[in-house]
């Protein structure tokens, strides 16, 4: 028998198969695909999660949900007191990430995922207010933890190509961080992240080609596992920052995909200013930086040295469309 799947007898669904998926084992049943999944998170915010899902379900957009036991508990734990929590699964296709009509179809469907997660009423014991996120910390945190990793290679001896090549180029871009960080604190973000909390707008916080998929020729939003609350451009720059770097940094394609958005959402000065610092910040230098640093130091792999070298090779072209925007 497969781990954890004795779970399933607390719950209302006759499952007729089970397969293994990506870190989860699908199940067939009587109702349709569902995923069943280890659970080490909060039960708290796997409530503001469910609820947020619900209200989203309930003005008409399609995304998945969390299935209750019995019990009417969200969270199911086994005879070795691992919990597991029961998803809807679909059978369905990843936004194509290079297709220029997909993608700008996936910037629409998310302005409108925005205008339907705001002015969320939630349960009284839900609370909120305490997953409200503040992006100033985040890029302090990491800041720190970008110099942190050239700190310790600086002690390391017999450094390998890939810690030579990115201590050459660490200067650039831990400033670039550092003047991203502070100018988001002379910003309007304030006055945004504040109206966000005012309103409870939620974003998705893992906007991207993986969690949109197609169904019967409509659009899915998948896996708000880390959804908080704050200004929703925050999505925005997510995806735009993850399409064009497939794209080479594109910048018709960068203006069609906030043209779509802006059909559904209006982009404010404030807004457009904000998605613009958050694109200057250098966010894939920080995790490759960081995917290093807890890491096996002893094996580092040729992709690290590869995507660093892309992400150096394209940074002209991502200062020509920050000019531009």
């Amino acid at each position: 028998m497969e781990k954890g799947i004795g779970v399933l007898e607390q719950y209302d669904l006759e499952v007729k198969n089970v397969r293994k998926g990506r870190g989860t084992l699908i199940l067939e049943t009587d109702r349709g695909l569902y995923t069943l999944r280890e659970f080490a998170g909060s039960a708290k915010k796997l409530m503001f999660q469910k609820e947020l899902m619900e209200y989203i379900r309930a003005a008409g957009m399609k995304c998945d949900f969390i299935e209750q036991n019995r019990e009417g508990e969200l969270i199911s734990s086994d005879k070795d007191e691992i919990r597991y929590v029961v998803r809807a699964w679909y059978e369905a296709r990843e936004c194509s990430i290079r297709d220029e009509a997909e993608v700008c179809a996936a910037a629409e469907h998310l302005a409108r995922l925005h205008r339907v997660c705001r002015d969320i009423s939630f349960s009284e014991g839900v609370e909120s207010g305490r997953y409200r996120q503040d992006i100033r910390e985040v890029l302090l945190r990491h800041n720190r933890e970008m110099k942190k990793t050239r700190n310790y290679m600086r002690e390391r001896r017999g450094k390998t190509d890939f810690e030579i090549f990115f201590l050459k180029h660490f200067q650039e871009f831990y400033e670039k961080g550092l003047a991203a960080r502070e100018q988001l604190s002379e910003s309007e973000y304030q006055q945004l992240s504040e109206a966000a909390a005012r309103r409870n707008a939620v974003c998705h916080g893992s906007y991207n080609h993986h969690n949109v998929v197609w169904k019967g020729g409509k659009m899915i939003t998948l896996d708000f596992d880390r959804c908080y609350i704050d200004d929703q451009t925050g999505d925005l720059y997510d995806f735009l920052r993850k399409v064009l770097e497939k794209w080479d940094w594109d910048i018709r394609l960068g203006r069609k995909i906030l043209e779509r958005y802006s059909r559904v959402d209006t982009l404010s000065d404030a807004r457009l200013n904000y998605l613009k610092l958050r694109l200057a910040y250098p966010e894939k230098f920080w995790k490759i930086a960081n995917h290093y640093y807890n890491s096996r130091k002893s094996w580092i792999p040729d992709k690290n040295m590869e995507k660093l070298q892309t992400l150096i090779g394209q940074e002209e072209k991502k200062e020509e469309f920050l000019r531009g925007l």
